[in-house]
């Protein structure tokens, strides 16, 4: 259920609350407190850090050609010093 919420936080603009409802959770409060302890942050951490990511990403692949590449995502993890979640 985790990794469902994962995709729709990073993919679509639904509200936590929605997104909890869709993966099973009826009080948006427990979702929020299950996908922390899962994350060790809130969706809306998660959500927030995820499209600064994509757009870092997205920044580097159009001005530096080692970001051009299969292994694009860990080289800029790397030079921003962040773990990429699986």
């Amino acid at each position: 259920r985790m990794q469902h919420a994962e995709a729709l936080l990073t993919s679509t603009d639904l509200s936590i609350s929605a997104i909890g409802a869709q993966i099973g959770y009826r009080d948006p409060l427990m979702f929020s407190k299950m996908f922390r302890r899962y994350h060790g942050q809130s969706p809306t951490a998660f959500r927030t850090e995820s499209r600064m990511f994509k757009h870092a990403l997205n920044t580097a692949w159009e001005t530096d050609p080692r970001y051009r590449s299969e292994n694009a995502e860990q080289l800029l993890a790397d030079s921003l010093d962040i773990a990429i979640l699986a």
